[in-house]
């Protein structure tokens, strides 16, 4: 039953937050579903789940301190930054149509990952930079087949 707590404390616990990570993949995989759309919706999931755990074992290594949640949040937290990582370079290697949203993804999460930790719990550019986190990645997830799509003709490509 401990292990359970631990690992669900671990999971985000604001609820938008879930809402501005999944509803613009979802959408994007609505309008238009392919095999790298999926991949990369799976690895912004990764990447969104992976955050937190990391930074609480970041934060408890820092300032070295070991509490029951220290090991399974550093192993949680490399496994899914990992598959977000690997993914992303996947996609990012077989679609140069998902190059620049990746980019700007990765530049807007390293910009959330700092402002995170330095700035007041709910500041501004904090909510702002969390809520727009994932538009970039439901962009590349539709210019993959809206790429493929110009060369192929009009329509979902799966």
């Amino acid at each position: 039953m401990a292990l359970g707590k631990t690992i669900k404390s671990l999971l985000p616990a604001e609820h938008g937050s879930w809402a501005f990570a999944i509803e613009p993949l979802a959408i994007a995989l609505i309008i238009w579903p392919s095999k790298f759309g999926w991949m990369l919706a799976a690895a912004s999931l990764a990447g969104f789940l992976a955050y937190r755990p990391a930074t609480l074992a970041a934060t408890d290594i820092l300032k070295r301190k070991r509490y029951p949640r220290t090991v399974i949040a550093l192993v949680m937290g490399s496994i899914l930054g990992l598959t977000a990582l690997g993914l992303v370079v996947v996609v990012g290697l077989a679609k140069e149509s998902t190059q620049l949203p990746l980019e700007i993804a990765s530049v807007v999460g390293l910009l959330f990952a700092i402002f995170d930790r330095t700035s007041p719990p709910r500041s501004l550019l904090r909510e702002l930079l969390g809520s727009i986190a994932t538009l970039p990645m439901a962009l590349a997830v539709l210019f993959v087949p809206l790429y493929e799509g110009f060369s192929k003709g009009p329509g979902p490509s799966v």
